[in-house]
């Protein structure tokens, strides 16, 4: 029996709701409509109102529907719903009858869905599980009446009992066919299955050293279990009319990937493998004492399970084992000019010459190689003493496929020919040059013939000219593209950001005080365009900036198209903000121009593609070092994220991060709520980074949350963004102080409060045996000083300028009255 206070609102609404009613129906037969037409819809009364069926359906899919096979398995369960007009109270356990009745039969097999919730609701589930020997093979029926099996359903707020649970069958489908003898809770392959995805380093064939990596899908989530074996596959390296010779590719649990739809196998080759005609992966998955479960089910695979289609050789993937691929080699591309003059002909003084190095796969740098540039001042031919050699030294890129090697134009430096050479070969100056953990590598004053090259001549558009003084030059730009693809489809849509990525000639600073450099992007197809703008979002101390334009803002379904190409329009504009670069030389709208580009890329506005997972939008640096361009000891280092929309930070399980480099992590700091958060990092006494900080993608949880209004969290791909290179104006060395001599503080009274109240109190500084007297307020007890106002005695007797200690480094004693403060004075 419901309590008298819920009978009674219940009560006063279905009158209200009959009322109302009343009044609907007593219109319509004005209006000429006949009585009868709303006799389904008549309003119940509480004394004779009894439940009645409004709909019954399936609403379970099958687990293999992802395969395209509708047909449920053992143990998975059919659910139906039945739903009623009004809500319903269920004592006891109704049942619906499921009818199993294969194509070719009259009549079929009754078994019965149990009712398992939905009482106090409008809609009930009732459930069953398929069993062995279950077989529909045109699809289950649902056949009329509810069973009420000594229950009731009763009426929520009468306790009438239903007199008649009939409802129209539900008719048989393909999409709910039922296999008994099939298992679909066990782990099961996808119709991808198992294939290869690594490649040769050179060619179509691996060489000794090299990992041959198998992939396999399958349908659900899976977890392996390694604790008493490592599930393997079999490869079949194999000549033509050699016999078979069977190797393993064990199970790599580094390697899952999200969700652990995925799981990888790998073998090294080694010497004396060999295989001319291509690797054959042979069926089935190899559990070999190891298990691999499914984690909805909790079933474990069998070998039947993980069987799979044998495609036989790969002509993609052979093996030569008498080949050594492992030691660093240069890809065909080579070596690279990947820089540009600032006047479109020559380098001027001050100016970087960039080479690229690209390796055919990653490799690791120690100490400093070089590469030879050879410059030609007149006929070099006739007289050998007007050539000039200089050094572009290794710069960044180690643990990549592409190393940079830098030259700055220097006074006397002069190619007015055909422009400069890069010259053969690597020099690795004692450094070296090693792959990965493999032990090969390229090392010593002479370096082998792996790291040769063919000589590069750069052409005429690369002369030299170093009586020319770059840092007179204003920035700009190199070139413009858009560096985003669509979310979903090939298509932007709404909430798509178009990202559009500029290239300068050197780093610049934007200050965005004032305003926000934009520049526009022209929409159109064969019959109109559109121009809106995108935003300046990041990229501050580098030469790299990212403008954005997110699809719908502040667009209106009158001028919603559908356009095929997007033009990035000259110049950028910089509406009040300001781009300088570090001679201090600042942009006009003049000197940011650059050549139009169009991009065939399709923008739908009818397509609503917003994200419903937090999205960042930017990153930028916004803190600068307390001197010159280094950080030292105790400084904070501040990077801003932009988000889509506003997110909610929650750190209970832990702190969310971004790399800065090694062993540098900056956590979350502030902005939850706001669609800016600030992560911060406080430079250590041994840390060391003289090229400069960046801020590597993505964004990491580490147990966190990062929640959009919409409530989505955030996943790893949600927070993934352009990284930012590393910056030289944000040099990092511990063993520099740049703060000025520490100031220990008396605190008065010598007690903070811990139960979050704010609390003035009086601090007596004492620094070089002068006494200073300072206020500032404490934040939820924590000893940690948000904010100081700082007075000095002096002749004015006026206060100093506030001091915000949110970025500022702070030290603290352990106890509540005394605390230790460093500032700069």
């Amino acid at each position: 029996m419901l309590n008298s206070r819920v009978c009674s609102v219940q009560l006063f609404w279905h009158l209200a709701q009959y009322a109302l009613g009343t009044v609907v129906y007593a219109v319509l037969i004005m209006l000429g409509f006949g009585g009868t037409a709303l006799a389904d819809h008549d309003p119940p009364s509480v004394a004779n109102y009894v439940p009645e069926i409004k709909s019954v359906s399936i609403i379970s899919k099958p687990l293999s529907i992802s395969l395209g096979d509708s047909t449920y398995g053992v143990g998975e369960v059919i659910k139906v719903q039945v739903t009623f007009v009004w809500p319903v109270i269920v004592t006891g356990t109704p049942s619906v009858r499921l009818n199993f009745k294969n194509a070719n039969q009259q009549t079929g097999t009754i078994k019965n869905a149990q009712y398992t919730s939905g009482s106090g609701n409008n809609s009930l589930e009732f459930h069953y599980t398929v069993a062995s020997n279950d077989e529909d093979n045109d699809g289950v029926e649902v056949n009329s009446p509810v069973e009420l099996n000594s229950g009731t359903i009763t009426d929520a707020d009468s306790e009438n009992s239903a007199t008649d649970l009939t409802f129209t069958d539900v008719s048989a489908s393909r999409v709910h066919r039922v296999n008994g003898g099939n298992d679909n809770r066990a782990p099961r392959l996808s119709s991808g299955g198992i294939s290869i995805v690594s490649t040769p380093l050179v060619g179509t064939t691996y060489g000794v050293g090299e990992v041959i990596t198998v992939q396999a899908e399958f349908l659900r989530p899976v977890t392996v279990d390694v604790t008493n074996g490592t599930p393997r596959v079999k490869l079949n390296f194999k000549n033509p009319g050699g016999s078979n010779n069977f190797k393993y590719a064990e199970y790599d649990n580094v390697s899952e990937r999200l969700r652990l739809r995925y799981t990888e196998f790998r073998y090294t080759v080694q010497s004396g493998d060999e295989d001319t005609n291509g690797l054959a992966v042979k069926p089935p998955v190899d559990l070999n004492n190891g298990s691999i479960q499914d984690q909805n089910s909790g079933i474990f695979a069998t070998a039947a399970d993980l069987t799979f289609f044998d495609a036989g050789s790969d002509a993609n993937h052979k093996v030569n084992g008498s080949d050594n691929n492992r030691v660093p080699l240069l890809s065909s591309g080579g070596i690279s000019i990947i820089s540009a003059p600032y006047n479109d002909t020559a380098y001027s003084r001050g100016e970087v010459i960039t080479v690229q190095a690209e390796f055919l796969r990653p490799v690791t740098v120690t100490g400093t190689p070089k590469v030879r540039l050879k410059y030609c001042v007149g006929s070099c031919n006739a007289n050998p003493n007007q050539i000039r050699n200089v050094h572009a030294e290794y710069t960044s890129g180690s643990d990549s496929k592409k190393l940079e090697f830098r030259y700055t134009v220097q006074s006397g430096d002069i190619d007015n020919q055909n422009g400069f050479e890069v010259r053969s070969p690597i020099k690795l100056r004692e450094g070296q040059i090693s792959i990965g953990t493999i032990t090969d590598t390229v090392t010593g004053e002479v370096a082998p013939s792996n790291i040769s090259f063919a000589v590069v001549h750069v052409g005429s558009d690369h002369n030299v000219n170093g009586n020319n003084q770059i840092s007179s030059f204003p920035p700009k730009v190199r070139s413009v593209d858009i560096i985003s693809t669509p979310g979903i489809s090939a298509n932007y849509g709404l909430g798509d950001i178009i990202k559009v990525w500029v290239q300068l000639f050197r780093p610049v600073t934007v200050d965005v005080t004032d305003g926000t450099p934009s520049m526009q992007l022209e929409l159109s197809n064969n019959n109109n365009s559109r121009t809106v703008d995108a935003q300046y979002v990041s990229g501050s101390g580098s030469d790299e900036l990212e403008y954005h334009y997110t699809v719908g803002e502040d667009d209106t379904a009158s001028n919603a198209a559908n356009y095929n190409s997007i033009e990035l329009l000259s110049p950028i504009y910089l509406n009040g903000g300001i781009i300088e670069d570090e001679a201090s030389n600042i942009s006009a709208n003049g000197n940011l121009d650059f050549s139009n580009k169009t991009i065939a890329q399709t923008v739908d506005y009818s397509q609503d593609k917003r994200p419903t997972t937090p999205t960042v939008t930017g990153i930028s640096l916004i803190s600068t070092p307390q001197v010159g361009n280094t950080y030292g000891l105790d400084e904070v280092i501040k990077v801003q994220i932009n988000f889509l929309e506003p997110v909610v930070v929650d750190t209970t399980n832990g702190t969310p991060s971004v790399v800065l480099g090694p062993n540098m992590d900056a956590r979350y700091h502030s902005g939850s709520g706001s669609d800016a958060l600030e992560f911060h990092y406080t430079v250590q006494s041994n840390d060391n980074n003289t090229d400069g900080i960046g801020v590597n993608s993505p964004v990491e949880l580490n147990g966190g949350t990062i929640q959009n209004q919409s409530g989505g969290d955030s996943a790893g791909s949600d927070l993934a963004f352009h990284d930012i290179p590393a910056n030289t104006n944000h040099q990092v060395d511990g063993s520099q102080d740049n703060l000025g001599p520490a100031v220990s503080l008396s605190v008065s009274p010598n007690q903070v409060t811990e139960d979050g109240g704010a609390q003035a109190v009086t601090v007596t500084a004492e620094l070089e045996n002068e006494t200073t007297q300072a206020m500032f307020v404490t934040l939820k007890g924590d000893r940690h000083w948000r904010r100081l106002q700082r007075s000095v005695e002096s002749e004015s007797a006026e206060p100093a300028a506030d001091i915000d200690s949110g970025g500022q480094p702070e030290r603290h004693s352990d106890s509540n009255d005394q605390s230790e403060r460093r500032f700069g004075v």
